[in-house]
């Protein structure tokens, strides 16, 4: 429609701009055959695998496997049997294991959540097995499991539950040769090492070690050293050759006392390196190799920066303050380099394709630059892409091939892949993956045919934007920067209320009917804003303030009518009024009033009328109130009376008439969710203890709820913990006379389901992506288009890359649109919002960033 956001956007922060994620635990990227992998974020696609060979061409997204931008993760990168490995979570959610020939095609699923929910803890050993465990809750991973890369191949080696000190791979596990160590929490106080060969009988505990260092993020405290292992613990360095008589508490050379606060820990040509106290408190330079007569100190460390350790093959560099040394083992060959003031960045050093080594340093404040080394002083010189130009951050040095990746920020383009050979010229920017050259709009809303929304630009930050589906129609209608708003940065919950729509900026409430005069500001002060609703001609919208907490209150679209609607939790406290919902003239919510919990309320918009329905667990615990959807002349939620769990209530409003519908899973909760209205009758899914979670449904009556279809026979369930669209819509739609939803049968994957309300018509749509993987459409935007059943929804091209694809209900009528970004990327459309003739979303094709686009409400119609 129109490119709003024209180049690069010079407002955003650089640290908003770039692909390299802020988190520990990304994993390391792998080389196999003549590709890099390494996983990278980009402002349509979230975090995803990425292969490179260099160059800008053959920088690209090797599959979107969590569609759309999510909270996702890509916990592992691993090989094994010529393959890639990919292991995803999110919160809250299943996860996957991924197989990958490094092609969108294929690049699928490695076995099933039957077999494992969770996948984490890759780790490859150097006899090309895989190691992995199923991750249980953020610490407890249960089971291990071994593959050489094929389903046939993978062996589950322990049924064992461990809790880890880190959920990170790179903390607690590593190799040495084909045999994995790894450290977990044993019983209460007690730390454990363990070891595995690939076979149930060859794994198992080396020792009981008791209490280790607790790893800073993705920090080693467990690194291999030639035939050794070494761990780090608060009563000192331990070592293990893989026996339980050979697992071992280290002591220095002529010493009986053991080496307190290891770190730093760093390999080097067979031995390790690292820093440790003495018995007399000295801090130095100790290298082992994991003998007594070999563990001994290099050099003495006084107060000063943290010093910094790096690998150059079979020589050790390492700074101590400003001072650069090198070392290969003994304390005669450690020997200052001259005229070299250096801070080392830790074990940042990568081998260029010429011999000599590129290296990370830090001045003074902070601030690191690279240098090349072959490891004297006269060898070692700065290198510069330009004159002039330094980086901001480096991190990641990676040889691949004939160069070396590392993640930079320039100042210019945020944290991003870089490459180089070790001189000036052959020193580039890889690629701008998360570019900064997008409007990036939201909170689009239809006004009678034309479209309200917020974006970005240049000149101006986010401001209130209009549009009638032509890019001469799409103009901006505020300047809310210049009008003395303060700092907030967006326009917030932007909400129609008849012919306005109202929307919040810096504390302050403001209408609009779509014009530039016609745009104005209702109140000001209001301070922080949060969950608009309306009932009738009137807005209902919570706002704190330091001396009422947060409470509810009302606007008619005058200044004067903007006021309190009622101080619920009297003095400080807030009521935190939620669920607000429609029924006829009442509009229902719930609130918290400092003596019963958070329960029922309704209001008729006057004070009075303001008033609590039921206690439905009495006492100040609360009922835990959700999912409010009024059907016909009835108001049904989810709640917790303290006898039956959460399950389905309805109300008329009135005391009496508010009641639990039907205890569905007898004396415990099990969480039902996505309640949606069809006609009189109210659809949602629950588990009853005996099918799983599926889809049932109600008319308000305990005879007439009932489960609508058991999609995974047995208590297997339909609808497990999932990825959701950042925009969540919810898992249940209701359009034209049917019911839609994702459902995952344990054999197509996650996919589009259709239901009439019996079992017999409820069914598969289209299986999408064939096969277990499934399309991953979790709570993703249906959208009706027209009064036909015709609905547009985001799914899965056949290259992988999320388009905008439409339905007419039946499986052949279910396609894709139009491929706006041909290949695994995809556009990745979202905010899909009907207005006048057209439907308009947020995509990007590859060109303009994310942006405004429109569709004729016709082709949706059209015969392919």
């Amino acid at each position: 429609m129109k490119d709003i956001q024209v180049g690069t956007n010079t407002q955003t922060p650089t640290w908003d701009k770039g692909s390299w994620l802020e988190m520990d635990g990304v994993p390391d990227p792998v080389s196999l055959g003549p590709a890099l992998y390494f996983t990278a974020i980009d402002e349509s696609t979230g975090q995803e695998p990425w292969r490179t060979d260099g160059t800008a061409e053959g920088t690209r997204l090797v599959r979107e496997l969590i569609p759309g931008y999510n909270q996702g993760d890509i916990t592992g990168l691993a090989t094994a049997g010529g393959s890639l490995f990919i292991s995803t979570a999110g919160f809250s959610s299943d996860g996957a294991l991924w197989k990958s020939d490094g092609t969108a095609a294929g690049t699928v699923r490695f076995g099933s959540r039957e077999d494992w929910t969770n996948p984490g803890h890759l780790i490859s050993c150097n006899n090309g097995q895989l190691f992995f465990q199923d991750q249980v809750t953020a610490d407890r991973f249960a089971g291990l499991w071994k593959s050489n890369g094929t389903l046939e191949g993978t062996v589950k080696l322990s049924s064992r539950e461990w809790f880890f000190l880190s959920p990170y791979t790179s903390s607690s596990f590593t190799c040495v040769g084909g045999t994995l160590f790894f450290v977990a929490f044993g019983p209460p106080g007690n730390d454990e090492l363990w070891k595995s060969d690939g076979t149930p009988e060859g794994t198992m505990r080396l020792a009981t070690l008791t209490p280790l260092m607790i790893p800073r993020g993705d920090d080693p405290f467990l690194s291999a050293a030639g035939s050794r292992v070494f761990l780090a613990s608060d009563t000192g360095v331990w070592t293990s050759d893989g026996t339980p008589e050979g697992t071992t508490l280290l002591h220095g050379e002529g010493s009986a006392e053991p080496l307190y606060y290891a770190d730093l820990f760093t390999t080097v040509g067979g031995r390790l390196y690292f820093t440790a106290f003495d018995a007399t408190f000295q801090q130095g330079l100790w290298t082992s190799d994991g003998t007594e007569a070999g563990t001994r100190m290099l050099l003495p460390i006084f107060w000063g920066p943290q010093p910094g350790l790096m690998s150059l093959g079979d020589t050790l560099l390492a700074s101590v303050g400003t001072e650069v040394y090198r070392s290969n083992g003994t304390p005669e060959s450690t020997a200052r380099l001259d005229g070299l003031s250096l801070r080392l960045a830790w074990r940042e050093s990568a081998r260029l394709p010429d011999g000599r080594w590129l290296i990370s340093t830090l001045n003074g404040t902070g601030e690191p630059s690279l240098w090349v080394t072959d490891g004297t002083s006269a060898g070692t010189t700065p290198l510069l892409p330009s004159p002039g130009q330094g980086f901001m951050r480096i991190q990641g040095l990676t040889r691949h091939g004939d160069f070396v990746q590392f993640w930079a920020e320039d100042g210019r383009h945020g944290m991003e892949p870089w490459v180089t050979d070790g001189t000036p010229a052959g020193t580039r920017l890889l690629r701008d993956i998360h570019r900064a050259d997008s409007s990036s709009p939201r909170e689009l809303v239809d006004l009678g045919g034309t479209l309200l929304f917020t974006a970005q630009d240049t000149e101006h930050g986010r401001e209130l934007w209009k549009s009638d589906g032509t890019a001469e129609g799409t103009v901006r209608l505020t300047e809310l920067s210049g009008a003395g708003v303060g700092t907030s940065p967006d326009p917030l919950a932007l909400t129609r209320v008849g012919e306005r729509v109202f929307f919040f900026w810096g504390g302050q409430l403001w209408k609009t009917d779509g014009t530039t005069a016609g745009t104005q500001r209702v109140h000001s002060g209001l301070g922080v804003v949060l969950t608009a609703g309306t009932q009738g001609t009137a807005l209902f919208f919570n706002v704190f303030s330091s001396t009422r907490g947060r409470e509810l209150w009302t606007s008619d679209g005058t200044t004067e009518g903007t006021l309190l609607l009622k101080d619920i939790y009297p003095g400080s406290g807030s009521a935190n009024a939620g669920n607000l919902t429609r029924l006829g003239s009442t509009l229902f919510f719930s609130a918290e009033d400092g003596v019963h919990g958070t329960e029922l309320w309704k209001t008729d918009g006057t004070p009075g009328g303001t008033v609590l329905v039921k206690d439905i667990r009495p006492g100040p615990q609360g009922s835990a109130l959700g999912g409010f959807v009024s059907a016909g002349d009835t108001l049904y939620f989810f709640a917790n009376d303290g006898l039956h769990g959460k399950e389905l209530w309805k109300s008329d409003g009135t005391a009496e008439g508010t009641e639990l519908v039907a205890d569905i899973h007898p004396g415990t909760t099990h969480y039902p969710r996505g309640l949606v209205a069809w006609g009189r009758t109210v659809f949602f899914l629950a588990d009853d203890g005996v099918h799983g979670q599926e889809l049932w449904k109600s008319n308000g009556t305990a005879a007439g709820t009932r489960l609508v279809a058991d999609i995974v026979p047995g208590p297997g369930t339909a609808f497990p913990s999932h990825y959701s669209f950042g925009e969540e819509a919810g898992p249940l739609h209701v359009i034209h006379g049917a019911l839609y939803f994702t459902a995952d049968d344990g054999m197509h994957g996650a996919e589009l389901w259709k239901s009439d309300g019996t079992a017999a018509g409820t069914h598969l749509l289209r299986d999408i992506t064939p096969g277990a993987a499934g399309s991953f459409l979790w709570d993703a935007p249906l959208v009706a288009i027209g009064p036909h059943g015709t609905f547009a929804f985001p799914a899965p091209a056949t290259a992988g890359g999320l388009e905008l694809w439409r339905s007419d209900g039946t499986s052949a009528g279910t396609r894709p649109l139009h491929d706006l970004a041909p290949g695994a990327r995809g556009s990745s459309p979202e905010r899909l919002t009907v207005s006048g003739p057209r439907l308009f979303f947020v995509a990007d094709e590859g060109e303009h960033g994310r942006e405004l686009w429109s569709v004729k409400q016709a082709a949706f119609h059209q015969r392919p």
